[in-house]
């Protein structure tokens, strides 16, 4: 299961000391690697994608430290040369999971505006205009898709680089990495060697459905939930995650913890606007249905069974990666109202 390290991109510095450009071909984690590298190094790249994802268009790298992996600026690759007739040709799990990592608009969408209306984070409908364009003919072609059909293909590359360039629009992947994103990134960052190889997408796929599942449930009801105070299981972290990880929690999330007052003072808002709350999230979320049906059509893997993830370890995915990224989401939303138990597996 090959990822794009810091020590990966010290391999490719090293090798290419003696050049002033350099061309990527490949997927995802060859893509972010090389553009890391050029980027620390100030060089030029370009790339030939082998796969239909939305890594190449973004100005961010997902990189690994020390097993913790971030999402770090880096810059835009000079050029991207996309052949269709190559990305027919790519291993249809690639392609589901290229599709897959893109169906995430609409749960990114909803925790974003979420986050925004709660904690009052920036917000920009930018990329999702852009993206509205083409989603519903991308979801309506998702059995073309996984045939390798060329013009369902190109709909499916050109959402991938529309959901790119939206880390270069705003200067942040917010937009389409929040809680489905957080449970992949999870799944990398502690599985170690009980990780099934399965990719970025295909993870963020089964996620998706997770999100959207927990997302519908409690966005769709007629009455809110009651929100406690933030509860951190400082030892259950410690245990599974390391001091180190729990240290930087401590400081990460300190922007979304819900004290006895704040729980007090949006229980009472919710209970007054409860409606009006969730009427601007219902508008932006596809039904849980709809992603599940797509995700079928395009013969991607829809839960951790198919994919061959160790039950428990999605369940600590769902329950903690909460806690390991500062991106308020559902996760958080859900747990603070003790509904994310029955969600689990």
């Amino acid at each position: 299961n090959p990822q794009c390290s810091i020590d990966g991109v010290a391999e490719i510095q090293n090798a290419s000391k003696d050049y002033s450009t350099i061309i990527a071909v490949g997927s995802g984690t060859i893509n972010d690697s090389v553009k890391y590298a050029t980027f620390l190094d100030k060089k030029k790249y370009s790339v030939f994608p082998t796969t239909p994802m939305n890594a190449y268009s973004t100005s961010t790298a997902s990189v690994s430290f020390n097993g913790y992996k971030k999402s770090v600026h880096a810059h835009s690759a000079t050029g991207i040369y996309f052949d269709l007739s190559v990305l027919s040709e790519c291993p249809k799990k690639l392609t589901a999971a290229a599709f897959a990592d893109v169906i995430c608009r609409t749960t990114a969408q909803v925790d974003w505006l979420l986050s925004n209306i709660l904690l009052k984070t920036p917000y920009d409908e930018t990329p999702y205009v852009l993206l509205n364009l083409y989603e519903d003919d991308m979801i309506n072609n998702a059995k073309k898709i996984s045939e390798g059909d060329l013009d369902a293909l190109a709909l499916l590359t050109k959402i991938a680089v529309i959901m790119g360039l939206g880390s270069f629009f705003k200067g942040t992947t917010h937009y389409g990495s929040m809680a489905e994103h957080g449970i992949s990134h999870y799944i990398d960052m502690f599985y170690y060697d009980k990780h099934p190889g399965t990719s970025h997408g295909e993870q963020v796929g089964i996620a998706t459905l997770s999100v959207s599942k927990i997302q519908n449930d409690i966005f769709n009801k007629n009455s809110p939930p009651i929100i406690y105070p933030t509860k951190i299981p400082v030892e259950e972290i410690k245990y599974k995650l390391g001091t180190e990880i729990l240290n930087n929690i401590n400081i990460n999330i300190q922007n979304k913890i819900y004290d006895e007052k704040k729980a007090e003072e949006l229980n009472k808002y919710l209970e007054k606007n409860w409606l009006t709350f969730v009427e601007p999230l219902r508008k932006v979320m596809l039904p849980f249905s709809k992603l599940w049906n797509a995700m079928s059509e395009c013969k991607a893997k829809k839960t951790p069974q198919e994919a061959g993830i160790d039950i428990n370890l999605y369940n600590d995915a769902l329950k903690y990666c909460r806690f390991t990224r500062d991106r308020y989401t559902i996760l958080d939303f859900a747990d603070d109202s003790n509904q994310l138990d029955k969600f689990i597996y």
